[in-house]
């Protein structure tokens, strides 16, 4: 994915050149901050995937009694649900003591994750001062549409669609690609043999399962009701389902990087053949999804 930015303006309003006169008052440190006012990101909010963001930066070099500092470089960046930060802005400043700087991002992941913006202003002396803002991506509204009698087979039974891409709406066997696979069949080979279906559900793309109730299933009929869901219940989620039984409900967040990724999923029959080396287990299930 690109990353997008653009350094819209660079202007010095509040520059001064301290070398010819002497600064007054108490020491002030280095600072950063994001000034507020329309259409400008300055506090913690939610925003649509993709939205262009606005941000005004404002920074100052510490400063005493006879003595200005000089901010260098200003630096912004990004980091999704805590994972490693993306450098989106490095810029250098010649011989500014404050500045203001506008500022714009697309908002880039998926809906419900936290999207963390951090600035940094440094001086030329080492002194830095950052400041942060988080973004939640919340979902475009749209309706949800059902998804009926699918299944994921028994993984041990060859060439049977043993996994599910709850995107595309399509079965998969063991031998496809692990990104694609939201579902996944969890049962382990016995040396004999004689391994019993295990009716759990892994994924091969860090997808998150949280088990919600059957009338969460009947009232959700848009993504903002999905999205709602997963507030109250991602925190609970787990990389794998317990043992499904027939009428469970899940909530499912997909680890594929789609704008939209959240799923409801209600097990509508189990298979369980019990004989040894009949494979032909297998789990059914009704979902809804965002209706593109």
């Amino acid at each position: 994915m690109k990353i997008k930015y653009l350094l819209l303006a660079l202007t010095l309003p509040m520059i001064t050149f301290f070398g010819s006169c002497q600064p007054s008052g108490s020491d002030s440190p280095t600072r950063i901050s994001l000034e507020n006012g329309p259409g400008l990101i300055s506090a913690n909010t939610t925003a649509m995937a993709d939205s262009l963001l606005t941000f005004s930066i404002s920074a100052s070099a510490m400063m005493a009694m006879d003595f200005a500092g000089t901010i260098q470089t200003i630096s912004a960046s990004y980091s999704i649900n805590g994972k490693s930060a993306v450098t989106i802005l490095d810029s250098t400043i010649s011989s500014s003591s404050s500045l203001s700087i506008l500022f714009q991002h697309r908002l880039v992941g998926n809906v419900a994750d936290v999207v963390k913006y951090t600035f940094v202003a440094t001086e030329v002396n080492g002194n830095s001062a950052k400041t942060s803002v988080e973004i939640t991506v919340n979902p475009t509204p749209a309706p949800l549409k059902i998804i009926t009698e699918n299944f994921v087979y028994n993984t041990l039974e060859s060439w049977y669609k043993c996994a599910f891409d709850l995107s595309k709406g399509v079965g998969l066997t063991k031998y496809d690609t692990l990104i694609s696979k939201d579902l996944m069949d969890k049962t382990i080979a016995g040396p004999l043999g004689d391994a019993q279906f295990s009716k759990k559900w892994g994924s091969g793309n860090f997808t998150r399962f949280v088990k919600i109730s059957s009338n969460d299933y009947v009232n959700a009929k848009t993504t903002n009701d999905l999205y709602d869901l997963w507030n109250l219940n991602g925190i609970f989620a787990t990389l794998q389902t317990a043992t499904l039984a027939k009428g469970d409900v899940y909530l499912v967040k997909s680890g594929q990087d789609l704008p939209f990724n959240l799923y409801i999923i209600a097990i509508t029959e189990i298979q369980d053949i019990t004989n040894i080396g009949n494979n032909l287990d297998y789990v059914k299930f009704n979902y809804k999804k965002i209706d593109n």
